[in-house]
C-alpha cells in the first residue's frame, strides 16, 4: 500500500497544478475509494491534504455512482456537466419588456383562428429582431424565433390571393 500511495502522490504532485478544487477533491476521493477502509486517512496523510476534503471527494463520487444507476435509462443526464439551471438565463427572463414589445410588433399582423391554439405571423424574424434592436433590446433572429415558439406562434409565409 505504501508504494502505491507514493506513486499516487507523485502523480498528484505532477497533476495538481492543472486541477481546480473540484478535480483535486475527486482525484483524492477516488484514491480513497481504491484503498477501501482507512483509505481516506491514508490518502490525506500522504498527499498532505485535509481528510474532510478527501472524504467529501469520496462521498461525491459514490453519490455519482448511485445517480448513474438510477439514471441508467437516460445516459445523457449522467454525463451532464452543469447542474440544472446552469448557463445563461433566457433573454425574456432578464429583459421583462421584450415579450411585451414583441407582442406589440406582431399583434397587428397575427393570423389564425382565435379559437385555435395555432397562431402565426407574417413578419420575418429578422425584421422583428431589427425592430426590437432599434427599440433598445439586444436580440438576434434566433432569439426571436425561440421566443415566438415559446409564445405559441409559428412563422407563415405571406398569402397571395389570386
Amino acid at each position: 500500500m505504501e508504494n502505491t500511495l507514493e506513486t499516487l502522490n507523485k502523480i498528484f504532485m505532477q497533476m495538481s497544478p492543472l486541477f481546480d478544487e473540484k478535480l483535486k477533491r475527486l482525484f483524492l476521493g477516488s484514491c480513497a475509494i481504491v484503498f477501501g477502509h482507512g483509505g481516506v486517512l491514508a490518502v490525506a496523510k500522504k498527499m498532505k491534504m485535509n481528510r474532510d476534503t478527501v472524504a467529501a471527494g469520496k462521498k461525491e463520487l459514490l453519490g455519482r455512482e448511485q445517480e448513474r444507476e438510477v439514471n441508467a435509462k437516460t445516459p445523457r443526464s449522467a454525463n451532464k456537466i452543469r447542474k440544472n439551471g446552469g448557463g445563461r438565463k433566457r433573454i425574456a427572463k432578464t429583459d421583462e419588456a421584450l415579450t411585451e414589445d414583441l407582442e406589440s410588433l406582431i399583434e397587428p399582423l397575427t393570423c389564425g383562428n382565435p379559437e385555435s391554439p395555432l397562431r402565426w405571423t407574417c413578419k420575418s424574424v429578422r425584421r422583428l429582431a431589427d425592430e426590437l434592436n432599434k427599440m433598445g433590446h439586444k436580440v438576434s433572429s434566433m432569439t426571436i424565433s425561440r421566443e415566438l415558439k415559446a409564445m405559441g406562434y409559428s412563422l407563415q409565409g405571406e398569402s397571395v390571393v389570386f
